[in-house]
């Protein structure tokens, strides 16, 4: 392997943590960046170029990419604190720009969408 793959796998797995699993209280602001969501986004095409894989952008009820990001998703709504300041179409964009750069069937912007609403009352 060399060690551009290297790098690409380092960068993608450290957006992946900052995103997804970090708890730390500025992360928030990160993980809702739609610039690292084209960063990881780009990273991912790179890699299926490279080595014909299909990571896909479509984010499935199923596997480890859906519970990654599903759950890293609920988890930083939990800690939004602008929330209940926010226009409906603001919520949503921000839902999408948590998961960025995976793709939520309209179902699940919704389910997200309820989630954080109950956390905020």
């Amino acid at each position: 392997m060399d060690d551009s793959v290297l790098e690409n796998q380092t960068l993608m797995r450290a957006i992946s943590f900052i995103k997804f699993n970090c708890i730390d209280t500025e992360s928030r602001y990160l993980a809702a960046s739609p610039i690292l969501g084209k960063i990881l986004q780009k990273l991912i095409e790179d890699m299926n170029l490279k080595y014909e894989n299909r990571i896909s952008l479509n984010l499935e009820r199923a596997g480890p990419t859906f519970n990654l990001v599903y759950h890293g998703v609920k988890k930083n709504l939990e800690r939004t604190i602008e929330w209940t300041d926010m226009e409906k179409s603001d919520k949503l964009n921000h839902i999408k720009n948590l998961a960025s750069p995976y793709i939520l069937s309209d179902d699940m912007v919704v389910e997200l969408f309820d989630y954080a609403e109950n956390q905020h009352r």
